[in-house]
């Protein structure tokens, strides 16, 4: 295959076409490149990224012309000759239209029966016959475990029949994405879709235009279903719906079914219809299964912040909980905030894009102070000022500069978000990235050497050191001559690392001798212990006698 001729980017032009763009062309030179790379390797991962010359870009543009056909053909024939691939990886790359599918890549992917675990085919534009192959390849294979076919439209309720028979035959397939494949614009196709998942693990419904009966159907799936773990039906929310449709309960049809569901524990409902009166969250049967919830984008009000509150201080078992775009304020999070004081189970926590203000940061910090479980707390674009000083309160939580003990007592856990680079001398990024370590001394001592040089000068005061034990001085004094981004400390921590200053000015030595200066544990220092002296005997020289007369009687031949 190495031999075909790469047809360059000017090569597509026709003669008088006005709409000419090089980066229209470009991306057809690219997957040339990527069939003849991949078409050598075991496995197969055909993307419009460009990797080449150490680059990585995206071209925009039709990526299929009938003058790249040929390297199509041979890429399947050589697949077809090699076979032994684990995964099949494609994406926002078009295929050839029928029959190549059937006739070339089929046969390329049959001969991968025993051994392909993936295939994914990412907005391909399969079309109809695409489906079709599809499923007859479900039909021979035994080995796939993972399929993901997204952003390719299922318009035929016949496709999403074959499909779904196939997928329900599977012996061993568990992942199936079928996201942006608009399954709820044409009647039926949802159905049949559920109908064949009754198997899976995992299944992936995002942003196919589901309207509330849809939601409906998927209740019922959940009812009967005992198998799946992950369901994920974001992003299907509608607003042209009829006022039948607007008067449809998705909430409670789906807090019904997971009563009845004992295997499901991630559920995604970010952006649905129905959704912003949660009141299954009530139910314990309903949800403390669960440990990924999705509420996000649902508008939910602060009237339901004590129903969430009782959820979490009931301490299930979600571990991951998201709560963006809610409209939320700060009577409902200073309940949450509450609740999650004696939450040990809850990792992860997005409260972004909702009205907190800075009323909420007294109770945000607070809870970070008594709980050291939560890994991440995510308040982007939650209206917390910078100017008053609302931030670095959050922060202060962090890291408490009013004592060497209380940055010790801080909270080394939680890694906050609230912004996606730093403002004025929070130190967000370096803070969040600290508490992402696992060393919990080293932690420590990154926090120590910023309290001391970054946010709060005046702790660099002798009368600070007053407690320091006689035994910890000498690491304190390793510290005080350490700074953030200077001589390899902080490596990973500091956005950039610099060998010396630009000014040449080194305050290391000041720093030790004000510590020293000022250290009121110094004469101790010098002070003698208890005991006596003992003073050192004098060692005896021992001399050998002799005599003197001895002396005058030898000879050298006396032996």
């Amino acid at each position: 295959m190495a031999d075909l001729p790469i047809v360059r980017a000017h090569e597509f032009v026709v003669p008088g076409d006005s709409s000419y763009s090089f980066w229209r062309y470009r991306i057809l030179e690219h997957v040339q490149h990527s069939l003849i790379e991949e078409s050598e390797k075991d496995d197969v991962h055909l993307n419009r990224e460009d990797r080449r010359g150490g680059r990585r870009t995206t071209h925009f543009g039709d990526s299929y012309h009938e003058r790249i056909l040929p390297h199509w053909e041979a890429f399947a024939a050589m697949k077809e000759r090699m076979g032994g691939m684990q995964s099949f990886k494609m994406k926002e790359i078009s295929l050839p239209p029928a029959p190549f599918f059937a006739e070339k890549l089929l046969p390329a992917l049959a001969s991968s029966n025993d051994t392909l675990v993936q295939l994914d085919l990412v907005c391909c534009k399969l079309g109809s016959s695409g489906f079709a192959c599809v499923a007859e390849f479900l039909t021979d294979n035994a080995s796939l475990t993972a399929l993901d076919i997204s952003i390719n439209t299922i318009n035929d309720v016949d496709d999403a029949k074959f499909l779904a028979l196939a997928i329900w035959n599977h012996p061993a397939l568990l992942f199936v994405n079928l996201s942006q494949c608009s399954i709820g614009k044409t009647q039926g196709v949802l159905s049949e879709v559920m109908g064949g998942a009754g198997n899976l693990e995992t299944l992936l419904l995002d942003h196919n235009y589901i309207r509330p009966e849809g939601m409906a159907l998927v209740a019922d799936f959940l009812a009967t279903n005992t198998v799946m773990t992950t369901l994920s039906v974001a992003e299907n929310s509608q607003y042209n719906l009829t006022a039948e449709e607007r008067s449809v309960d998705a909430a409670d049809a789906i807090g019904k079914a997971l009563k009845k569901n004992t295997s499901l524990r991630e559920l995604n409902l970010f952006w649905c219809n129905g959704l912003n009166r949660p009141t299954f969250l009530g139910s314990r049967r309903a949800t403390d299964l669960l440990t990924y919830l999705n509420l996000g984008g649902n508008r939910i009000g602060k009237e339901y912040g004590e129903m969430i509150a009782n959820y979490l201080a009931r301490n299930p078992a979600l571990v991951e909980l998201n709560l963006r775009w809610n409209g939320l304020a700060s009577r409902a999070v200073k309940l949450i905030a509450e609740a999650l004081k004696s939450n040990d189970t809850l990792r992860h926590l997005d409260l972004g894009c909702n009205n907190l203000g800075d009323r909420s940061v007294p109770f945000l910090a607070d809870m970070l102070r008594h709980n050291s479980t939560l890994r991440t707390l995510k308040l982007i674009y939650a209206e917390i000022q910078i100017k008053s000083g609302a931030r670095k309160k959050l922060i202060n939580a962090l890291c408490d500069t009013s004592s060497l003990n209380a940055i010790v007592e801080s909270n080394h856990t939680c890694q906050l978000f609230m912004s996606s680079s730093c403002f004025g001398d929070t130190c967000e990024l370096e803070m969040r990235k600290i508490n992402a370590l696992e060393d919990e001394g080293q932690k420590i001592r990154y926090k120590v050497v910023l309290a001391l040089f970054a946010f709060d000068k005046d702790l660099f005061s002798p009368r600070s050191f007053d407690d320091v034990p006689l035994e910890l001085m000498p690491r304190l004094l390793h510290l005080v001559q350490q700074e953030i981004g200077y001589g390899g400390f902080g490596e990973g921590i500091a956005k950039k690392m610099r060998k010396r200053r630009k000014n040449r000015f080194d305050p290391t030595l000041r720093r030790v001798h004000k510590v020293i200066s000022g250290w009121n544990q110094l004469p101790l220092l010098f002070v003698r212990g208890p005991g006596v002296l003992k003073k050192k005997r004098k060692r005896k020289r021992h001399v050998m006698s002799y005599k003197d007369d001895e002396d005058e009687d030898w000879t050298p031949g006396s032996r």
